[in-house]
């Protein structure tokens, strides 16, 4: 019955491959050719062009590397969610307005040069991308060598190879260079020369007061701190900034978006990230392990991109993420969310409200239209409310909105709580993954409709593998999960480092201000059967603020890979019906 199911969703999704290439194909007006170029920006802008006025049809790219620079690139304004906003975006493949489009790269490899989007799929319907790669010829960090310690033994000496990533050392300042590139880099994970697996407990290093040597190698002084110590001689440290302006590719109001055998090895931010949008999957046609999709290390690196592989934020219809290789990320492998807004303002008759976006990083990208419904939130307890229908949408400036409901808030909730759209949330698929050798957590998923996460293999992952968030006081990421079922996983060496909420190899660990004081838990209904852990003694489960977590028919391997957490396998505080058999 188990596997009649898998393969069923399987041939669920062949067959909506097979739709949006079909109906692509039937609309299309003309395929337009583009031949690789040590400078192909123009080139392929003229060809998207085309397509535009043609109301779709076919870009092909002959086999080879396409050259796209970020100075010659489409200027678009857009905010997007979880990155920092700046006053543009330049982009190398503006699929903008372009429904019913493939994109055939036939083996082709995108080089881009600076900061830049790779592609921008905006207001468009029925859109596939398949068979190619994309990466930078300076990548947004940078990779140094670990000679040793400093002769007091609290520094490191570094060296770095000045070709492949250029840079400068100004007033004791690391700065990534090449290509107009100016990036003070100073925070850094540390990865094994040889098994590319992230260095035990070393989490985030700080790498501030680098001293250039005559010999060209770098110093960092005692601020390189005890955390460093675990580093051995050929040890690999990657170096990035907390900047994230561009995503890779990105989806806003798009609907019916394939990416096949696609990979993506760096981006200035997300690899993929899709927001406000419908129905979007990214699938190897082989299994992970060939590695034909997904975001990992291009050859002679360890570091892929210095933040998540895949980011979903305000998505409805279906995600599928399938048969995909995700390595060397600093952060997640997928991460789905609402955005929660909170309540600034209330009409007299109670039927009009104010909300802010609080986050820094995530606002003015049109969370709410008129005819959404929205869902309310306590905000102290997280916990959710009646769902109200927005019959209108108002935007005084890019940080607030105001909404004119169908009825009057209730009594109960007012200034301070929180509101989500209930309407734009996605069921998801995450199956034949391979996620391994990155920074924080495999995959992080907040949205209360239904949550498939099966046959993946999560390896060596300093964080949680699988982590069920939400809040409405730091990242403003919302969607209490009400559906999910973890079957036929294989779970090896997580937790390697902690980072905060990564309290288990599967941990449910929303943020909530008044746990105690909760009446309705925010994640439920989690089966997580028929995997196999295979690790080192730590937590295994944990679960704070759940209901309904069922642990059964899993096989347990303790190995001796890294030392003991010392701490108790299932661990649960704050929750209700958890059965672990």
């Amino acid at each position: 019955m188990h596997t009649n199911k898998k393969r069923k969703c399987a041939r669920g999704w062949v067959a909506l491959l097979c739709g949006l290439a079909a109906s692509a194909a039937l609309a299309a007006s003309g395929t337009v050719f583009v031949a690789p170029g040590t400078n192909t920006t123009a080139a392929i802008k003229g060809a998207l062009e085309q397509l535009r006025a043609a109301g779709g049809g076919t870009l092909k790219l002959a086999p080879g590397d396409y050259h796209l620079f970020a100075a010659e690139a489409e200027r678009v304004v857009l905010r997007v969610s979880n990155h920092d906003q700046p006053a543009n975006h330049p982009v190398a493949l503006p699929l903008m307005g372009i429904s019913n489009l493939t994109l055939e790269g036939n083996g082709a490899r995108l080089l881009l040069h600076g900061e830049a989007m790779v592609g921008l799929i905006k207001d468009a319907t029925n859109v596939f991308i398949r068979n190619l790669s994309v990466d930078w010829a300076r990548p947004p960090f940078t990779e140094l060598v670990y000679q040793g310690p400093t002769p007091d033994g609290k520094g490191g000496v570094f060296s770095c190879d000045r070709a492949l990533y250029p840079f400068t050392v100004e007033n004791g300042m690391f700065h990534a260079r090449g290509d107009g590139l100016d990036i003070p880099q100073r925070i850094g994970m540390a990865f094994r020369a040889d098994t590319h697996e992230i260095v035990p407990g070393s989490a985030d290093i700080w790498c501030n007061r680098a001293t250039l040597r005559e010999d060209g190698t770098i110093v960092y002084d005692s601020n390189f701190g005890a955390i460093g110590a675990g580093m051995r001689p050929g040890d690999v440290l990657v170096l990035r900034s907390f900047a994230r302006p561009h995503p890779g590719f990105c989806l806003h109001r798009a609907k019916d978006v394939v990416f096949e055998d696609v990979v993506v090895h760096a981006a200035f931010g997300m690899a993929f990230l899709a927001q406000v949008s419908e129905n979007v999957s990214i699938v190897g046609s082989q299994t992970a392990a060939d590695k034909t999709c997904g975001v990992f290390p291009s050859a002679g690196r360890v570091g892929a991109h210095t933040v998540d592989a895949t980011h979903f934020s305000n998505v409805k219809g279906q995600v599928c993420v399938k048969n995909a290789w995700f390595e060397g990320m600093m952060d997640d492998a997928i991460n789905v969310h609402s955005t929660c807004l909170v309540i600034q303002g209330i009409s007299a008759d109670r039927r009009r409200i104010r909300c802010r976006y609080m986050h820094e990083g995530a606002y003015g990208f049109g969370v709410f239209q008129p005819g959404d419904d929205m869902r309310l939130i306590r905000a102290k307890t997280l916990e959710n409310g009646p769902v109200l229908r927005i019959e209108a949408v108002d935007t005084p400036n890019e940080r607030e909105v105001e909404l004119a409901l169908a009825g009057p808030l209730p009594d109960a909730f007012g200034t301070g709580d929180a509101v989500e759209n209930a309407t734009w949330q996605c069921a998801v698929e995450f199956r034949g993954n391979v996620v391994t050798h990155n920074r924080a957590r495999g995959a992080l998923f907040t949205t209360p409709k239904p949550v498939r996460v099966e046959d993946n293999r999560f390896l060596n992952i300093s964080g949680s593998a699988i982590l069920f968030a939400g809040d409405a006081m730091n990242w403003y990421e919302s969607g209490g999960c009400e559906d999910v079922v973890i079957r036929g996983n294989y779970f090896r060496d997580c937790v390697t480092s902690y980072f905060q909420y990564c309290e288990g190899v599967v941990s449910i660990f929303p943020e909530i201000k008044d746990v105690a004081h909760q009446k309705k838990r925010y994640h439920r209904n989690i089966l997580i059967e028929d995997n196999v852990f295979d690790t080192f003694d730590t937590t295994l489960l944990f679960a704070s603020s759940a209901e309904n977590v069922t642990w059964r028919d899993n096989t347990v391997r303790k190995n001796t890979h890294y030392p003991p957490s010392g701490r108790a396998s299932f661990r649960v505080e704050n929750s209700e019906k958890v059965d672990v058999k």
